[in-house]
């Protein structure tokens, strides 16, 4: 990539550079994430064993087991633990293929070249910022989302109140529900965009000098007054990791229910393919979410900081 092509673009000029990328280097970047997706495959796996061993059929009586009216147990507890271990696991291992393709997609940006091992190599002393910042993004984002409904449902207390005292009946009873819905939609979706200005931290992270505290600040700084185009680019790919995902996984789904099984209880030997194919179905569609951030990021440094005319200088040894 020359910096004469590296300048501010447009969102259509964005996305058709999304894709260029995508299917010109398609081989080294589903290369690099399939080596985690392998693991979020079999940690998928170990995950369907574990509940099908522990609890039976999730939702439904095991198969030999007599029916028994449901109440709280230990083991609920332990199911709801199980679930967010697996959440964890995933996540952390989708954000250090994020994170490798990172430094692949900036190497073929800006160099034209770049490969597996090299992506790799680079991610490595950077894995423990990576899971820092993850977790303080998780941090951030419950606390917003905390803030939100807690703001939402004391506006709808408070509604409750007044309309109490006025005797408002069934009109004011509606209005409260109106009131509270209205409260938490609004919240979720203001708090939903300040996530968004996190949406370029990866990058920040992977390619400056940064900790896990000052990447998520540096997506904040350069991400002001790009939420919409943000918004719309990481939607979309995300709806196309949605599409292809599925597609891979439904016929799976389709013979376990030809099976009499449930959705959320497959038998291991279906347990497998399951896992396997939403594994291929994130090394293909992940890269595009990657490209996606890779490019969100430099044009925001393009037109926050002038980044086009600072690589020019710096590769022609101008300070």
């Amino acid at each position: 990539m020359s910096t004469a092509q590296l300048g501010p673009m447009s969102l259509g000029e964005l996305l058709d550079r999304t894709v260029t990328l995508y299917r010109k280097y398609f081989w080294l970047l589903v290369g690099i994430m399939v080596f985690p997706e392998v693991f979020a495959a079999t940690a998928q796996v170990l995950y369907s064993v574990y509940l099908r061993n522990r609890f039976g059929v999730i939702g439904f009586p095991h198969p030999t087991a007599s029916p028994a009216p449901w109440s709280p147990s230990p083991a609920v507890f332990e199911l709801f633990v199980a679930i967010y271990l697996l959440f964890i696991v995933d996540t952390l291992i989708h954000s250090i293929a994020l994170a490798a393709a990172t430094f692949a997609v900036s190497g073929v940006y800006l160099e034209g070249a770049s490969g597996i091992q090299r992506a790799y190599r680079s991610l490595k002393s950077r894995v423990l910022s990576l899971i820092g910042m993850w977790f303080l993004a998780g941090l951030i984002a419950l606390g917003v989302y905390a803030l939100v409904f807690i703001v939402a449902f004391l506006i709808g207390g408070a509604a409750s109140v007044l309309a109490m005292r006025s005797h408002a009946g069934l009109a004011g009873g509606i209005v409260i529900g109106v009131v509270m819905v209205g409260t938490v939609l609004v919240a979720f979706a203001v708090a939903t965009i300040l996530l968004f200005r996190l949406a370029v931290s990866i990058p920040a992270l992977m390619l400056e000098p940064l900790g896990p505290l000052a990447a998520l600040k540096r997506s904040f700084a350069l991400t002001k007054g790009f939420v919409g185009r943000i918004f719309l680019t990481v939607v979309l790919m995300i709806l196309i990791q949605l599409i292809i995902g599925f597609a891979l996984q439904v016929p799976v789904y389709i013979a376990g229910a030809l099976m009499g099984f449930p959705l959320a209880a497959l038998p291991v030997g279906l347990a497998v393919p399951a896992a396997l194919a939403g594994a291929l179905g994130y090394a293909i569609s992940g890269p595009l979410l990657a490209i996606a951030l890779v490019l969100l990021y430099y044009d925001a440094r393009v037109r926050k900081e002038g980044f086009d005319l600072q690589l020019m200088l710096g590769r022609e040894g101008v300070a």
